[in-house]
């Protein structure tokens, strides 16, 4: 069993605060392992685990660090507003998810298309690597279009187009949401950390095809005419987990807005005249 998804006794790694203890004004940086906690996703990463099939120096060679590398990066990001995954950590717990969901869909089709069984066999670790690759980078544009990171200590905005805040030796932060006219550009910017997130080895590996390679840059270039079956995999995944959050936050009565967002929830917002009226 992988050491990182246990929790081992002496962990150096600070315990991370309990979600509902954050200090908006002050977000503190954690590591990989902290933020998987905070988020409550061992079970989750322990599951994808088990559908991917893979020997465990490969499994933290290609995803493990790949995913450490990217919690690393957005930290505490939520995947929205005032939508699904709005709270502390939602980027993360909504790309986490969607990779889970993306890569049981992976497993219902059969890859490369009408292909021998030879060729299918041989590029199934590959195809369910790419679906990841995808899955890991559809929405991690978000870091950059939704709100800014600034250094609650300099009182300076932190790109994380430029490396990771650790790596800008930033300790705390507060989230700052931009103006909503470039949303929709985090739809065409997985690229843009794609050197961030996978090292020379993942990839080597990733690029081996460059059929299956351009499926996954038809996805994360939101170029549907050309993102062939990832594409339609990771889109399905991500409606799933998007209905799923909406699902849990009205049966939980959770609130559907990040604190400090600029916009409120439709659905909210209608409940709340219905309650003035």
């Amino acid at each position: 069993m992988l050491n990182w998804l246990k929790r081992l006794p002496g962990n150096k790694t600070a315990k991370p605060p309990a979600a509902d203890k954050l200090d908006f004004d002050r977000l503190p940086l954690l590591s990989a392992r902290g933020l998987i906690e905070l988020t409550g996703q061992y079970g989750r990463l322990a599951h994808i685990k088990r559908i991917v099939q893979i020997d465990d120096a490969t499994w933290q060679m290609l995803y493990q660090e790949v995913i450490e590398r990217f919690a690393g990066l957005v930290q505490l990001m939520p995947a929205s507003q005032a939508h699904h995954h709005a709270y502390p950590g939602g980027l993360i717990v909504h790309t986490l998810s969607v990779i889970e969901y993306a890569i049981n869909e992976r497993q219902k089709y059969t890859l490369p298309l009408a292909s021998e069984p030879e060729v299918i066999e041989a590029q199934k670790n590959l195809w369910t690597y790419a679906v990841f690759v995808a899955a890991l980078l559809h929405d991690i544009g978000k870091a950059l279009t939704m709100a800014w990171y600034i250094d609650a200590a300099q009182d300076k905005i932190r790109n994380p187009a430029a490396g990771t805040l650790l790596q800008q030796g930033c300790k705390h932060y507060t989230l700052k949401f931009r103006p909503t006219q470039h949303y929709q550009l985090h739809e065409r910017l997985g690229l843009l950390f794609l050197p961030q997130l996978l090292d020379s080895i993942s990839l080597d590996y990733l690029t081996r095809d460059l059929d299956i390679f351009s499926e996954v840059l038809g996805y994360v270039s939101a170029d549907r005419a050309s993102w062939g079956s990832i594409g339609a995999i990771v889109s399905t995944a991500d409606q799933m987990s998007v209905a799923a959050d909406l699902r849990i936050a009205t049966q939980t009565g959770r609130p559907r807005q990040f604190a400090g967002a600029d916009i409120e929830n439709f659905g909210e917002r209608l409940l709340k005249a219905f309650r003035l009226l």
